[in-house]
């Protein structure tokens, strides 16, 4: 089904639990700006769309697009870069 909000309704919200599952792996804390990058690059995904993401240290970024991506099961490129 085509994601043209890019948000994702709680009730098909299997993403979320994915992440906590990762970043408790981790002995980490899931944080709101680390799912709300997760949903977006899951929504990106979805819609077959670039995303482009700035956020801060300590936002979560690796697990926010590795989740995702990996929940996809397609080839992904991911492109990091310090600004």
């Amino acid at each position: 089904m085509p994601n043209s909000g890019g948000a994702v309704p709680e009730a098909e919200d299997d993403l979320t639990p994915l992440l906590d599952a990762a970043v408790e792996a981790l002995g980490g804390q899931t944080r709101p700006g680390q799912i709300a990058m997760a949903k977006a690059v899951e929504a990106a995904l979805d819609d077959r769309v670039h995303l482009l993401v700035q956020a801060g240290t300590g936002t979560g970024k690796s697990l926010a697009y590795l989740v995702p991506a990996l929940a996809h099961h397609k080839r992904v490129i991911v492109a990091t870069a310090t600004l």
